[in-house]
């Protein structure tokens, strides 16, 4: 999984700590899976990784040779996982703007407290 993780990535022309910062993780753990030191990576972790490296999760899956004959009849399932997923993650994107959004307007509207004296 490391070499084609490594390869998917330069081709996306993403340093480790970019792809790290686009899918919401730590640069060392792209660069523990790239080496090997962790060749099981999570499926979350794989689902965070796909998008910004611009692939599917088949399209990941398969590059990382984790689709065998065995396996491949199960791909349209895994494509209609990967689709509500991805429409689950713009969902909770949606509302995590429309939050800060909010607690922005909050800021602007409350007015500032100072601290109040001891007597």
């Amino acid at each position: 999984m490391g070499a084609a993780l490594r390869r998917a990535r330069e081709l996306a022309e993403l340093s480790q700590s970019e792809l790290g910062r686009q899918a919401a993780m730590a640069a060392n753990v792209i660069s523990r899976i790239e080496s090997d030191e962790r060749p099981f990576p999570a499926f979350a972790t794989i689902a965070r990784l796909a998008e910004p490296l611009g692939l599917s999760l088949d399209q990941l899956a398969a590059e990382c040779g984790l689709l065998t004959k065995k396996r491949e009849g199960r791909a349209p399932a895994l494509a209609s996982v990967t689709a509500e997923l991805n429409g689950l993650r713009k969902d909770l994107q949606r509302l995590v703007d429309r939050f800060e959004a909010l607690v922005a307007r909050l800021e602007e509207e409350s007015p500032a407290r100072t601290p109040r004296r001891r007597r």
